[in-house]
C-alpha cells in the first residue's frame, strides 16, 4: 500500500472550513462573555476585570476570552481581504497543517522561529 502526502496547499474550500470554525467559536465566546458579564459595568477595564468584589479567576477568563475574540476577529477580516494564510513577515504561504493547529498565526514557522529568537527574554 501506498503512502498517500496530503497536501498542504491552503485552498479556498480549506480557508471555508477554517472560517466557520473561527466564526463559531468567536460565537460560543461571546455567550460566554456574555455571561461573565458584571452588572453595571462603567469601563472596560471593568468589563474585563470586574468590581472589587470579583473572583480572580473569573477576571483571568474574561481576560483569556476578550484576547482570544480579538484575535479571531483579525483573522476574520484578514480573510475578508484575502490575506489570511500569507506570512506577515515574509509573505510566503503558511501552510494548512499550521493553520489547523493554529488558525490565528499570521506568520510562517519559520518567521515564528526567528521572531521568538529576536524577541527579548521577560524574566
Amino acid at each position: 500500500m501506498l503512502a498517500r502526502s496530503v497536501s498542504s496547499e491552503l485552498t479556498c474550500a480549506r480557508i471555508g472550513v477554517l472560517r466557520i470554525d473561527l466564526q463559531r467559536e468567536l460565537e460560543q465566546l461571546r455567550r460566554d462573555l456574555r455571561r461573565l458579564r458584571p452588572g453595571n459595568v462603567r469601563s472596560a477595564r471593568e468589563w474585563i476585570c470586574g468590581d472589587a468584589h470579583s473572583e480572580p479567576a473569573k477576571c483571568e477568563d474574561r481576560a483569556a476570552k476578550t484576547a482570544r475574540c480579538a484575535q479571531i476577529v483579525v483573522v476574520l477580516d484578514r480573510i475578508r481581504r484575502g490575506t489570511y494564510g500569507r506570512c506577515s513577515v515574509c509573505n510566503s504561504e503558511i501552510p494548512y497543517e499550521r493553520l489547523v493547529v493554529a488558525p490565528v498565526a499570521s506568520t510562517c514557522k519559520t518567521c515564528n522561529v526567528v521572531d521568538s529568537w529576536l524577541r527579548p527574554d521577560t524574566d
